[in-house]
Formats: C-alpha cells, structure tokens, sequence
C-alpha cells in the first residue's frame, strides 16, 4: 500500500506552534516524505528559506536512531560530514552526504507575507507584537475589517475583526505547495460581528480621603510631641497631659483645633507604643 504523503499545512503550522519564537526548522530527511515539487514551491511562494546546515541529525548507522552532533571536514573544494557513534554497538565514524545537512526554515512573518500577498494585500510591514502580525484590511458587507495572523493560546489563527478561525482549516495543500482557502475569509469578512459594548469600570476618586488620613497623620505626630514637651518639664501622666492640651487647645495649620481628653489620651498612647516598636 502506498505511503500517503502529509497534510503539508498543518506540518508546517504545527512546527511554528511548537517552536515559536523560534524559527520552525526543517531537515532533509524530512522533506524527503513530501509530494514532489512541493519544496521548491514553498521556496517559490517565499514561505520556507534556505537556513544553515544542520549541527546535529539522526544518526543512519542503526536502528537506534540516536541523534548526534555533526563533525564537518573540509576535503579540497568538497567538505565531508560524518557523525561518531560511540555507544553501543559503537560502530566508530559514519559518514554523512552533504546533502543530508541541508535545512530549511519558515517563521510567522513569511507566513503572514504568503497570507497577505494571497489576499492582495502589501506585505505587513511590522508585527504587532512578537506574537502576532497585521496584515491590513479587507472590506466585506457589514464595511472594512482589520486582518491578522497571529498565536492564541497557542494555536494559529486568522483574525477578521473581531471573529476568527485556525490557521490549520484555512490553510490548504494545492499541487505540491499550499494555498489560502479565501472562501473561509471571504465569509469570516461578511459575517456580522457581535456588539459587545466596553463597560468602563468606574473608579473613585479617593484623593480626598487620602489627603485627610496624610492631615490627620500629621496632626497626630504633631500632638504627640507637644506632649512630649509637657511631659519633659512637668513629669506629668499621659490623662493630665491629655487634660491640658484640651484646655489649651492644640495650634495646626493656622487653626486651633479642640480635641476632647479621651481622644486625646488615645492619640499620645498610639504613638509612644508605635515609637517604642520603631
């Protein structure tokens, strides 16, 4: 039975999933699976880029399949790659085919250039964030649309306003490559989009209170050392002192304030206990 060849849209949506922000990296032994044609295809359309060769592959020597770092040596014009087995059956030095090094790689922005070219529109020219990109605005029934492309929740996904869909159904495989099914978009632009009102949440204004707590603060600092004044001459208690400042009154801000002896006496035991702790 035939070897049926992969959903190229979704392996290569699947690779930026898993490997965002990284660039998506595929190797020669890969692409050997793939429809024929469809490599310089994806080249063509600008979604996959030569990358550097590989530094580490999947070693051929046995069926263990471990993955070894490579060992590059240059032979004349021609270099020549080998990987070291050095576990069991340690079968030593393997040698490798250049060609098995090469690699390719695919990122967001090539992806979202392929998408936006595709629907006509100019290449984005900056992502909005590292997660996602702008691809401009399509006009549909209900009157233009943002378009984007970007990660949510981990998954790709076609933004058409305020609505949306995987990447993996509107991305499609055609002769080799991989194309937009632009009937999916054409109806996420249509479609009319729910009004959802921004509820404000009101917040108070409490820099009023906040001034008064900084006043009373300060007033009660301002008590407590006039008590420290009275108490230093006289050697008084805390209730005489207390008796005292209420007769007199005490002098704040241009005004004599007329605090009653319990307060008072509240007031300058707070704070000698909260200068003690300090």
């Amino acid at each position: 039975m035939a070897k049926r060849p992969p959903d190229l849209s979704a392996v290569l949506v699947e690779r930026i999933e898993s490997s965002h922000p990284a660039p998506a990296e595929f190797q020669a032994d890969e692409i050997e699976d793939w429809p024929d044609g469809a490599l310089p295809k994806l080249i063509s359309d600008g979604i996959l880029q030569v990358a550097r060769h590989a530094t580490a592959v999947i070693c051929p020597g046995c069926e263990h399949h471990c993955r070894k770092e490579v060992v590059v040596r240059a032979a004349d014009t021609v270099g020549r790659a080998f990987v070291v087995c050095d576990e069991e059956p340690d079968y030593g030095r393997i040698s490798l085919e250049m060609t098995a090094l090469r690699q390719w790689h695919l990122t967001l922005r090539s992806l979202a250039v392929f998408i936006a070219r595709a629907l006509s529109l100019p290449d984005p020219p900056m992502a909005m964030s590292a997660d996602a990109y702008l691809l401009g605005a399509i006009k549909g029934r209900y009157g233009p649309r943002d378009i984007s492309i970007g990660l949510l929740d981990g998954k790709l996904t076609l933004h058409v306003g305020t609505l949306f869909d995987g990447l993996r159904t509107i991305l499609k495989c055609d002769e080799g490559g991989i194309r937009v099914d632009l009937a999916i978009v054409r109806r996420l632009t249509n479609r009319k989009q729910r009004s959802t009102p921004i509820r404000r949440r009101y917040v108070r204004n409490r820099s009023r209170q906040a001034l008064r707590a900084r006043q009373t603060v300060e007033r009660d600092r301002l008590i407590y050392q006039k008590a420290k004044d009275l108490g230093a001459y006289s050697g008084t208690s805390v209730r005489a002192i207390a008796d005292e400042l209420a007769t007199l009154g005490v002098e704040f801000k241009g005004r004599t304030l007329r605090i009653d002896r319990e307060t008072l006496r509240r007031i300058i035991t707070r704070e000698r206990t909260r200068e003690q702790k300090n």
